[in-house]
């Protein structure tokens, strides 16, 4: 499935392109975009700056990533660390160091696994509401024994949209890679 929909939030119109079911299974696809018109686009302020996909685009697409170099950082916000009412919501937007558990491929999309012990403190016991979280890799360069990163070596690999049942402790959160995102985002050239 893929369709436009436009939905008015305030001041901004948001176009969603989504792919994939209405009910998301472990294979997905559920992967959704949002694009803000260029309209609207001058009125939000980044704080430092915004993760610009389409200058990412090419190197993803003609490169693999290399699992082993991290580490890995899942970033979300699970509904059970929230409050939530009618009038208003308060949310934890946490990251936590994880690790690739599997890659796969199905039907033109890729996946990256990542595992979670949910028996460690501070960690949720679900993982719900995470979905449209990114996965992070953060390239360790090691130098005369030291380690270090660039924050311009950081790259989005994955975006989060299920989670399976807990099994010994463990529940692996499955991310569409960094082909699911690049190869199915939208044209940024296309005027909306």
């Amino acid at each position: 499935m893929d369709f436009i929909h436009f939905a008015s939030t305030g001041q901004a119109v948001v176009v969603e392109t989504i792919f994939g079911p209405d009910k998301p299974d472990e294979w997905g696809p559920d992967i959704c975009f949002l694009r803000i018109p260029s309209t609207h686009a001058g009125t939000i302020k980044a704080y430092r700056s915004f993760y610009n996909l389409d200058r990412r685009r090419a190197i993803a697409l003609s490169s693999v990533v290399d699992v082993r170099n991290g580490p890995w950082v899942l970033m979300g916000s699970p509904e059970e660390l929230g409050k939530f009412t009618n009038q208003r919501a308060e949310f934890e937007f946490p990251g936590w160091f994880t690790g690739i558990r599997g890659v796969h491929q199905r039907d033109n999309f890729d996946y990256l696994d990542v595992g979670v012990n949910v028996a460690l403190p501070g960690i949720p016991s679900s993982f719900g509401g995470v979905s449209g979280g990114g996965l992070w890799q953060i390239p360790i360069m090691r130098s005369t024994g030291e380690f270090s990163w660039s924050l311009g070596d950081i790259s989005l690999e994955g975006v989060a949209f299920y989670q399976s049942p807990v099994a010994a402790g463990r529940r692996i959160i499955r991310c569409h890679g960094r082909r699911s995102i690049y190869v199915n985002m939208p044209n940024p050239n296309v005027a909306v």
